[in-house]
Order: C-alpha cells, then structure tokens, then sequence
C-alpha cells in the first residue's frame, strides 16, 4: 500500500503501523486470564495427584524416611504457589512484576518460589542416593515403586531446571569477562 495513498509505513522505515482497518487488531490476543490460567495453574496440575499419593503412602516407605512428608510439602508449596499467584494476577515476566500494584503480593510469590527449590533440594538429598545406587525405579526393597518415581522425578526436575540456570549464568559471566578476580 502507498503511504501516499493513506497507507501505513512499516517499522522497517522508522514508523510504526497505526491500527486501521487492514491492520489486525489484538482481538484475537488471550485475555490476561488465561495467561494467568496458563502460567499459574497448569503447572499445578500434577500436585493433588501428589497429595493424595503422599498421604495413600506416609508409612510405606520405611527405607527412605521422609519421602511421603516431602511430596505432600512440594505439592502443598505448588499449589499455593498457584492459588497466589493466580488470586493476585502476578506476572510471570520480572519486568512486569516490578510493575505490579501489590509488592508485598509479588514478594510472597517470590519467596514461595525459593522454598520451592529448597524443598526440591530436600527431595534430591533423600531420593537420589536410592536413585542413583540401582534403586530407581523401584525405590529400594522397602519403598512403593509410585511414590518414589514421584518424589524421585518431582526433585531431580526442579534441581535440574534450577541447575541450568545457575551454569547458564555462569557460563554466560565468563563468556561476557564479569568474573570477579579471585
């Protein structure tokens, strides 16, 4: 179209198109409910199957002691995770959340975040020793095969995830020369 002809220039040209009746409106675009549906409670969806098989097997683990209170404290820590943010409407994006009325709302989903990880880390340390020594993924003669595959996966995910993360911006700290002199 010709932008004598009243059309629009592209970005390309140093202006941004303006909304006309060629141009695709954001009608189409998810509603910020169901991006809230999407980044909170999807990834949710796993944790009252947790619940339930934590408290199905608090005494059928005598092997590893504490693997039924671990998952039921991920899935519990998941689930409010989830029920927070989705309740206060808090922004996967940092910068959005910066951005966000309620701070102190954005400061608790954070730290919920943290004790996430630490409860995973928790979960690392009690399930990866049988894990790793030829008990995965039975769990060992003395635990049900279903809540160790379940703490086992739910731990060494989120360990993982959190682990790339950490050699991501190491690795990118050395890429870049921001190590600080040792």
């Amino acid at each position: 179209m010709d932008v004598e002809a009243g059309g629009s220039q592209s970005p390309i040209h140093g202006e941004a198109p303006k909304e006309t009746a060629e141009t695709p409106s954001q009608e189409g675009a998810p509603t910020k409910k169901e991006n809230m549906f999407v980044n909170h409670v999807l990834p949710a969806c796993a944790a009252p199957y947790s619940l339930v098989c934590g408290f199905q097997n608090l005494t059928t683990c005598p092997g590893i002691p504490g693997l039924a209170a671990f998952l039921i404290t991920f899935a519990f820590v998941q689930l409010l995770m989830a029920a927070f943010g989705f309740g206060f409407q808090i922004p996967k994006d940092p910068k959005q959340a910066k951005l966000h009325p309620n701070q102190k709302a954005v400061a608790v989903s954070q730290l919920l975040g943290i004790v996430q990880v630490a409860v995973a880390i928790w979960g690392a340390c009690i399930s990866f020793p049988t894990g790793f020594s030829g008990g995965f993924p039975d769990g060992g003669d003395d635990c049900n095969e279903t809540l160790f595959v379940i703490s086992f996966l739910t731990s060494a995910i989120t360990t993982g995830i959190v682990s790339l993360i950490i050699l991501g911006l190491v690795g990118y700290s050395v890429y870049n020369g921001r190590c600080p002199d040792s």
